[in-house]
C-alpha cells in the first residue's frame, strides 16, 4: 500500500496514512472543544458509523489519534470519516447518544460556541469531501432538529491511498510582469467542445495547446475548492480549502479529481502555461444564521470551534461584510494557520499563482463584530514569511526563478475603509478597477473623461501605487458584463440576478462599427499600459452572456464558451480574436512594455508634435480634449494615438530620428491586426479617425 504523497507533502492536520505504523493518524484542531469523537463510516451515505474513537487534545490544541489498519478493517481501502464535537454549550457526557440532547445546554453560548455532537462536521483539512450538502436540507440546527442525528446523510469526509505524483514545472520562469493572464471557469472552457471529457480537469488538459496558441502564459481559474453549488456556478461558496471539486472531474471514481487537477496542471506547464487559483478566504459556504442565532446552517468549521473560525454579533449572529452569510475570522491565528497549510498544499500540487477574492478582508485585525484593516500589520503583511518558513519564495512583480505570485482582489462588500487599493504589500499585485473603469470610461463615456485618466492608466495608476509594477489591468472580468456585451448593451438583461445597475456599458446606438471600434480601442489601451494584462478567455472570441452581468448561477449556455465563432473569417468575432492575438504577441516582442521602469521612457504630445509639459493642467484635466498622443522612446520608438472626438483629428507626428522613418502598424477603422512588418508612412501628417487608434514604429 502506497500513500507516499499524502506522507510527505500533507498538512501536519487531517487524515495521514503513516506507512511505518500501518496505521492512519487523523489530528484535528479546536481551541475551545471539550472533547471529539472520531466517526469512520463504511458508505458515504445511508449508513452510521462503523468504528467510533475518542480524541486526545495535547499541547497545541490539537485532537488527534492513531488508528491502526489491524484495529478497523474499513481502513484498508476507501473510507470516509467525521467528528461529534463536544465543548461548553454542549458538555460531553459519557452517556451520550446520538439523537438525545445529553450535556445540551444551549444552542450557542455568549462565547459563541456552536457544538452540536448530533452532527457529524468533516474535517477543514480532508481532500475530499464525499458529496455536496446541497443535496439535502438538513444542515439547518434549531429547535426542531438539534437532536436529529444526521450521521446518514452528512457530507463527510473521504479518505483515499494516493500515490506520489511528480509535479512538472513551467518551462519558462517568467517574472508575473510578463505575464499575460486569461481568466476562465474550468467548466465553461470545455463545455461546449466535441470532446468526451469536455467540462473537466482533463478536459482543459487537453486545451492547453490551444491556450498556449492563443497567447496567454497564466490561466486563472475561477474558485476550484470544493463548493456549494446549489444555485451556484461560479464556485465563490467554498465548502474546503483542501479538497478539489469532484464537480470538474471526468472520472467519477474516488480520489480521482485531485489526480486530474495534477494531470492537467502538468499539462499546462509542458505548454509553458502557469496556473492561478482563485481562492476565497473571506467567507465560507456553511455558515449562516437566520431570523434567531438558534437557527443556523452548520457543516465543519462552525461545529468544531465556531468562535475561532467566524466573526458574530455580540448577540451571536453572524456578521457579513463578505456578502455571503458570514466572516471568515481571518485576526485568529488558527484560520491564518489553515490559510498558510491550504497555500503551501496547492503550491506543492503545481499552483503557481493565487488570487485572492475580497483580499481585503485579509487585513483585518478585529476578531470581534467589527473591522480593523490595517495595512501594516494585518495577517496579509505575514503571508510572505509564513511562506518563506516553509521553503516558498513569493515573487515580487519583476523576479524570476521558482516560486509564486499573489494577486489581491483589493476590496470587501462592506465595512469602514473596505477599499484599499494600493495598500497590499508591496510583492502583491492588485487587480485595478481604476484601470478598468478608465478603459471603459473613454469609449462608453468619453465627454466625462480627461487626459490625465490615460495617463495614469499607461503609467500604471501612480496616484495608487507609485512607481511599482502592480497594477493588474482588465477591461472585463467574470465579476459583470463581458467584453462584447459592455459594448453591445446600454443595461443588463432583465434575466440578471443582482446584477449591478451602474456597471459602464453602452450599445453606442447599435451602431456595429462604432461597437467593434470601441472593443478594439479598449483592447489597445489595455495592452499598451504598465501593469500585467488580465482578459476573460472568452473575451477573445466574442463570448457573450446576452447582457447578463452577474451570471453565477447559471451552469449553461450563458457561460459556457463558445469558440466556434471564431471560425468565420468574416465574423467580427474572427476580427477581435486576431487583433488581440496580435496586441499580445506586440507586447511579448516588445519588452518594454512591461518593464517596470515604463513609465519614464513615455513622451506626451499636443496635435502640432510638441511635448506636453507634466504642470500643463489646462491639458491635463480638461475633458474637452478629444485626443491623447504619446511617443514610447524604445530603441525603435512607438507612436501612439487615439481620439474620442466625433470628427476627425489632423495630427502632426514628431519628428524622426536621423535616417530613420515611421512606420503604420495599426489603424482601427481599418480591418486586421497589427502589421508587424509596417508600411513606410510618408507624410508627417495623419488623420485620426473618431473613436479609433492608431499605431506606428520608428525605423
Amino acid at each position: 500500500m502506497q500513500n507516499k504523497f499524502l506522507a510527505k507533502n500533507h498538512s501536519r492536520l487531517g487524515a495521514v496514512y503513516n506507512p511505518a505504523a500501518k496505521s492512519i493518524d487523523f489530528k484535528l484542531y479546536s481551541l475551545n472543544a471539550t472533547h471529539v469523537i472520531l466517526c469512520i463510516f463504511k458508505e458515504a451515505e445511508g449508513e452510521e458509523s462503523v468504528f467510533n474513537v475518542d480524541m486526545l487534545k495535547n499541547s497545541e490544541d490539537i485532537f488527534e489519534v492513531s488508528v491502526k489498519l489491524s484495529e478497523c478493517k474499513y481502513l484498508k481501502k476507501t473510507f470516509y470519516y467525521g467528528f461529534r464535537v463536544f465543548g461548553p454549550n454542549w458538555e460531553y457526557d459519557k452517556n451520550f447518544k446520538p439523537n438525545t440532547d445529553i450535556g445540551f445546554k444551549s444552542f450557542v453560548d455568549e462565547n459563541h460556541n456552536r457544538f452540536n455532537p448530533n452532527k457529524i462536521a468533516y474535517d477543514p483539512y480532508g481532500l475530499e469531501i464525499s458529496h455536496l450538502p446541497s443535496k439535502y436540507k438538513k444542515f439547518r440546527v434549531n429547535a426542531e432538529n438539534y437532536k436529529e442525528d444526521n450521521s446518514k446523510y452528512a457530507s463527510k469526509s473521504t479518505f483515499n491511498y494516493i500515490d506520489d505524483f511528480k509535479m512538472s514545472k513551467v518551462l519558462n520562469l517568467r517574472a508575473p510582469k510578463d505575464e499575460i493572464i486569461g481568466e476562465v471557469h474550468l467548466k465553461d472552457l470545455t463545455e461546449l467542445l466535441n470532446i468526451k471529457e469536455h467540462g473537466t480537469y482533463t478536459g482543459a488538459l487537453k486545451f492547453a495547446k490551444r491556450l498556449k496558441e492563443m497567447g496567454f502564459t497564466t490561466i486563472e481559474f475561477l474558485p476550484l475548492n470544493e463548493f456549494d453549488d446549489e444555485n451556484n456556478h461560479w464556485g465563490y461558496i467554498p465548502l474546503s480549502y483542501f479538497a478539489i471539486s469532484k464537480k470538474y472531474s471526468y472520472s467519477k471514481k474516488n480520489g480521482e479529481a485531485l489526480n486530474e487537477f495534477r494531470k492537467m496542471v502538468n499539462a499546462f506547464h509542458e505548454n509553458d502555461i502557469k496556473v492561478c487559483m482563485d481562492i476565497v478566504f473571506n467567507h465560507t459556504g456553511e455558515a449562516r444564521t437566520y431570523s434567531t442565532p438558534n437557527d443556523a446552517d452548520l457543516m465543519s468549521y462552525a461545529l468544531i470551534d465556531n468562535q475561532t473560525y467566524y466573526k458574530q454579533t455580540s448577540d451571536n449572529f453572524y456578521t457579513c461584510y463578505s456578502g455571503c452569510n458570514n466572516d471568515f475570522n481571518v485576526a485568529n491565528k488558527g484560520v491564518q494557520d489553515l490559510i498558510i497549510d491550504s497555500l503551501e498544499f496547492w503550491i506543492k500540487q503545481g499552483v503557481d499563482a493565487f488570487r485572492f477574492d475580497l483580499a481585503a478582508a485579509l487585513m483585518d485585525k478585529d476578531s470581534g463584530m467589527g473591522v480593523s484593516y490595517d495595512k501594516y500589520d494585518g495577517f496579509i503583511c505575514h503571508i510572505e514569511d509564513r511562506l518563506k518558513e516553509r521553503g516558498i519564495r513569493v515573487l515580487d512583480s519583476h523576479e524570476k526563478g521558482e516560486g509564486v505570485f499573489l494577486i489581491a482582489e483589493p476590496w470587501v462588500c462592506s465595512g469602514s475603509c473596505c477599499y484599499q487599493l494600493g495598500n497590499f504589500p508591496s510583492n502583491w499585485l492588485e487587480w485595478s478597477d481604476v484601470a478598468r473603469n478608465t478603459i471603459r470610461a473613454n469609449t462608453i463615456s468619453p465627454q466625462g473623461t480627461d487626459p490625465l485618466g490615460l495617463r495614469n492608466l499607461i503609467e500604471g495608476t501612480p496616484f495608487c501605487f507609485g512607481e511599482d509594477l502592480k497594477a493588474i489591468n482588465y477591461i472585463a472580468s467574470h465579476d459583470g458584463f463581458t467584453l462584447n456585451d459592455l459594448n453591445s448593451y446600454d443595461k443588463k438583461s432583465a434575466e440578471t440576478s443582482d446584477g449591478s445597475d451602474w456597471e459602464m456599458c453602452s450599445s453606442y446606438g447599435g451602431d456595429k462599427e462604432k461597437q467593434e471600434l470601441s472593443i478594439k480601442k479598449q483592447v489597445a489601451l489595455l495592452f499598451l499600459s504598465k501593469g500585467i494584462p488580465m482578459l476573460q478567455v472568452g473575451d477573445m472570441v466574442g463570448h457573450t452572456k446576452l447582457g447578463n452581468n452577474n451570471s453565477y448561477n447559471l451552469d449553461n449556455y450563458i457561460n459556457y464558451i463558445d469558440f466556434s465563432k471564431i471560425k468565420d473569417k468574416n465574423s467580427r468575432e474572427y476580427r477581435i480574436y486576431t487583433f488581440i492575438k496580435s496586441m499580445m504577441n506586440f507586447r511579448k516582442s516588445h519588452k518594454i512594455l512591461s518593464e517596470p521602469g515604463y513609465h519614464n521612457k513615455i513622451d506626451y504630445y499636443g496635435t502640432n508634435a510638441n511635448i506636453i509639459p507634466n504642470d500643463n493642467w489646462n491639458y491635463w484635466q480638461n475633458k474637452g480634449m478629444d485626443y491623447f498622443l504619446f511617443k514610447i522612446n524604445d530603441e525603435n520608438a512607438i507612436y501612439c494615438a487615439t481620439s474620442k472626438a466625433r470628427y476627425p483629428v489632423e495630427i502632426k507626428l514628431p519628428k524622426n530620428k536621423e535616417n530613420k522613418n515611421w512606420y503604420q502598424l495599426l489603424d482601427t477603422t481599418k480591418d486586421g491586426a497589427i502589421n508587424n512588418e509596417g508600411e513606410l508612412f510618408t507624410s508627417d501628417i495623419l488623420k485620426l479617425e473618431p473613436n479609433s487608434f492608431m499605431m506606428f514604429i520608428e525605423r
